[in-house]
């Protein structure tokens, strides 16, 4: 019987460099779209939730002294445009 284990573990880490190298590929092509900026970061948050793994992901952006998101994927789209109240001292 011969012991496989170090060849699936090598199958699997090329699996995920090819996965990453195409999602990197994706989200390189999107940037560069001419596509407006909303539904670029729109898909650049569901490329990169599913480079992940995450069922869910959200990108928020300055804006003054407040953090607002601006785009989810798998979660609910109400919370766009929310705020959060940066309460850090420097």
């Amino acid at each position: 019987m011969f012991d496989i284990s170090d060849r699936k573990n090598v199958e699997d880490t090329l699996r995920q460099a090819v996965e990453t190298s195409e999602a990197l590929n994706r989200i390189h092509e999107t940037l560069h779209s001419t596509l407006d900026l909303d539904e670029v970061m729109q898909r650049i948050v569901s490329i990169g939730s599913a480079l992940l793994g995450s069922e869910s992901a959200a990108v928020s952006l300055r804006q003054d002294d407040h953090w607002i998101v601006t785009n989810v994927h798998g979660m609910p789209s109400k919370i766009i445009g929310n705020s959060i109240l940066e309460r850090w001292n420097n």
